[in-house]
């Protein structure tokens, strides 16, 4: 039964029922008076629909959600779950238009429903849900905590394939070692405390465990040494903003203040893409490592609510440069970075230098400033920021967990550099020298301790390999003379072109430094005389330690 009050007039009135072909007829409606339409709905073939649900991160199947199809709020069909492979299907449809909509207790869902038509004896593809958890841990290595406490086992929180890799471990600082699962704390999420995962799978999370009281300040007890955190709120934390126990007082501190009564040192390091990176910003999810000089207390407030994205790389300041140092070995890779700034010293600095966290894990590559000459702030550092002298140099380790390891050393950014920061590389073992300018990389093995050491130093002008003085000087018909001067020994080649295009390649050897000559007989490499015109010498040198000069001139050919 239906009802419309409508004013006099005609009217095309439809009807529409899921499993019907829909009717429309034409209707005269007198003025003041009930009239009476009625309608028989012929009943159609029923259609079927189909679909998919995958992870929204890595495309991975989603199995088990409950997939419901409704018509307002009724189940028109019984509910379906997917399968193994993220599919699902209704049969027996009734024809109409309905709304798709998967569950599943943790997910959420992009979107959160869909509208589809179901055809009289066909099949309709419901396009594709993608399925998001509360928190997804990927394949690979990461530095992980929780905004939440669990009690169950991690590996069945997660509910890690028997088939997967999975290590699971934190840090001990009273034994300055790693604990591995199944062995406490890195049985468990605890709030707080950060840990590295490692997986060969993605992982989902779909468990919301007991969270912090987000209206109390959080507090984590340091031991001396390293320790890993992680952000126990539900919402990132500015690093700046949290406090300290002093151990002499009892009383709260700020950071500056604790850093600077030696309680804690003044680095926040994370770790992303494979090595350690300093920051500012604790972001929820991941965690952190820490070093307390004393044993102390962090205190995080709820007001130290990050508001706007921060971080912290380690730059010294607009009166200096920094150059990042990444050493690789297959997948393994890790990074340091060096510095000069006016307001640096030649010692330990607390606004520059920063310790740096242990190695991870028991296969690595690790590289690392050693100052054991620093007092109480004497250990390995990550950063290492000297003063703007000419005398600046920085001694680093690189260490395999592999003896006898092939590992390649880079400096991505030293075409940033200023022009009078000439850097080069001493290999202190081998004695090999590498120009950082001119070389992208130097790749060497580390000895039968897994341990190489290097140097690198700044070049004064007077080291640099330069050419100079150059002159062409014709003779008689076709004959040319170029000299030049070399500031050091080097491979030197001297090349004549035409168009931008070798013609004639005249010396390739080995040089000592001073007055060098070539000749040419207007001749290209085979022989043949070209034509007059004008021409180009390059002169090209290349030193032992990697760097490049080069320099041109013009050269008038005539007969």
């Amino acid at each position: 039964v239906y009802t419309f009050s409508v004013p006099a007039g005609e009217y095309v009135i439809t009807a529409v029922a899921p499993g019907y072909a829909p009717e429309s007829q034409t209707l005269n409606v007198p003025a003041n008076q009930t009239t009476t339409l009625n309608f028989q709905l012929a009943l159609l073939p029923p259609g079927s629909a189909s679909g998919r649900i995958v992870r929204r991160f890595g495309g991975a199947p989603e199995p088990g959600v409950t997939v419901r199809l409704r018509f307002g709020n009724t189940d028109v069909v019984p509910p379906v779950l997917t399968d193994a492979n993220g599919n699902y299907s209704f049969t027996n449809v009734p024809p109409g238009e309905y709304v798709v909509i998967p569950e599943k207790t943790g997910f959420t869902f992009r979107p959160n429903q869909r509208s589809v038509t179901i055809s009289s004896g066909r099949n309709t593809v419901v396009g594709e849900f993608q399925s998001e958890p509360l928190r997804t841990f990927f394949r690979g290595r990461f530095l992980v905590s929780a905004p939440y406490d669990y009690a169950q086992d991690v590996r069945t929180l997660l509910n890690v394939p028997a088939s997967a890799t999975f290590r699971f471990f934190s840090w001990d600082p009273s034994q300055s070692r790693y604990v591995f699962y199944p062995n406490a704390p890195a049985n468990r999420f605890q709030l707080g405390r950060g840990y590295f995962i490692e997986t060969s799978e993605d992982l989902p999370l779909a468990t919301v465990g007991t969270a912090a009281d987000a209206s109390q300040p959080f507090q984590i007890p340091l031991q001396v040494g390293w320790n890993l955190i992680g952000n126990p709120f539900t919402f990132d934390v500015n690093w700046s903003q949290v406090q300290f126990i002093d151990p002499d007082t009892n009383t709260a501190v700020s950071l500056p203040t604790a850093v600077g009564k030696g309680i804690v040192a003044n680095a926040l390091w994370g770790y992303s893409f494979g090595s350690y990176s300093a920051t500012t910003r604790m972001k929820v999810w991941e965690g952190y490592w820490v070093y307390a000089y004393r044993a102390t207390t962090l205190i995080i407030p709820p007001s130290a609510a990050a508001t706007s994205a921060s971080s912290r790389s380690a730059n010294p300041n607009a009166t200096g440069w920094r150059l990042t140092l990444e050493v690789q070995s297959g997948d393994l890779k890790d990074r340091a970075y060096i510095g000069v700034s006016r307001s640096a010293t030649a010692g330990y600095d607390r606004e520059h230098d920063l310790l740096k966290p242990p190695p991870v894990g028991a296969d690595y590559v690790y590289i690392s400033l050693p100052h054991l000459n620093w007092g109480a702030h004497s250990g390995v550092y990550g950063v290492d920021i000297q003063p703007a002298t000419r005398s600046a140099s920085w001694e680093f380790v690189v260490e395999s967990s592999q003896p006898n390891r092939e590992v390649t050393l880079r400096w991505p950014d030293a075409q940033q550099l200023p022009r009078a920061a000439n850097l080069v590389l001493v290999n202190l073992e081998t004695g090999e020298r590498r120009y950082l300018r001119t070389t992208g990389a130097y790749t060497f093995r580390t000895n039968a301790s897994g341990v190489s050491r290097f140097r690198l130093e700044l070049a004064s002008s007077s080291g640099l390999l330069r050419i100079q003085q150059v002159q062409v000087q014709s003779g008689r018909g076709s004959q040319h003379t170029i000299t030049f001067q070399l500031t050091g020994d080097a491979t030197v080649q001297v090349n004549i072109l035409a168009g931008g295009k070798v013609v004639r390649q005249l010396l390739n050897q080995a040089t000592r430094s001073g007055v060098q000559q070539a000749t040419w007989d207007g001749r290209n490499q085979n022989g043949v005389a070209l034509p007059p015109g004008t021409y180009t010498v390059e002169i090209r040198a290349v030193s032992d330690d990697g760097q490049v000069a080069r320099a041109t001139a013009p050269l008038v050919l005539t007969r």
